[in-house]
């Protein structure tokens, strides 16, 4: 994706500007794929849960082009202590799935966000912060009318080494809300715990990883743990567990009977 970027170094600052001339939008699983985030033969769209008023719908895709928006960011650091400011007009490259009578049309609305990030070392760990204010969250009414309202997304985390050893440990307390006073169909407040766990064994020939997030509140859980062999040079070989579970709007409920476990060969040449 072409970027336009600039950079200034000052004696303890840096300043950044990037502007993206063309709008990327992500790579969606297949239309008929189990990873799809709308499921018209159930009416389910994830982060809805189940809406009979969805059933066979027709799922139109984006057509969006033009540019995918830009960003001033801030940085400044010293003494082990390291923060930022950033603000941004850009839109997300995951969809948003707008309704209207038979059709669910993927959007992507522009939306500015100011943030404030923080980074420190302190014992033994790395700890980061990241508070951000959106000015345009996009939302559903139950009446299937499109609107958007302000929200807040907080991020508290830290990267340590237990024992100081090979072994890598992070935590993440993620929240949101959305500062709406109309009944909306979209969840507009949730909090989850993230995590990864990275231990290399066997003389760095194998490494158990163990990833996850679990709903605070509301129940949504997914697990990923998987075992790699490393021993052959740009090589690896894997078995890996995806599962999942929760209450009917989570990640975890949407994808609630799509426990996979897979087999894989990863190679760089």
């Amino acid at each position: 994706v072409p970027a336009v970027r600039a950079e200034y170094f000052g004696e303890d600052i840096k300043l950044d500007a990037v502007w993206l001339p063309v709008f990327d939008e992500a790579v969606m699983p297949h239309r008929d794929s189990v990873w799809h985030p709308v499921d018209t033969v159930s009416g389910r769209l994830l982060g809805f849960g189940t809406l009979p008023g969805l059933v066979g719908v027709k799922v139109r895709e984006s057509d969006e082009d033009g540019s995918g928006g830009g960003g001033l960011r801030l940085t400044a650091g010293g003494d082990g202590l390291d923060y930022g400011f950033s603000v941004q007009r850009v839109r997300q490259s995951q969809p948003y799935y707008r309704v209207s009578p038979g059709v669910l049309t993927a959007i992507h609305p522009y939306d500015t966000v100011v943030g404030a990030e923080l980074e420190a070392e302190h014992l033994g760990a790395t700890w980061r912060m990241e508070l951000a204010w959106r000015s345009d969250v996009p939302l559903t009414t139950p009446a299937f009318q499109y609107r958007t309202d302000p929200g807040i997304d907080l991020v508290v985390g830290a990267e340590f080494f237990p024992g100081d050893g090979e072994t890598r440990v992070t935590l993440q307390l993620a929240g949101h809300r959305t500062l709406t006073d109309v009944s909306v169909l979209d969840r507009t407040e949730f909090y989850l715990m993230t995590g990864e766990i990275e231990h290399p064994f066997a003389n760095g020939r194998w490494r158990a990883d163990l990833r996850f997030m679990l709903g605070l509140g509301e129940r949504g859980v997914y697990f990923n743990p998987r075992l790699t062999y490393t021993g052959i040079d740009q090589h690896e070989l894997f078995v890996a567990a995806h599962l999942f579970s929760g209450s009917a709007q989570t990640l975890g409920g949407y994808y609630t009977d799509n426990d996979a476990v897979m087999v894989g060969w990863q190679a760089k040449f």
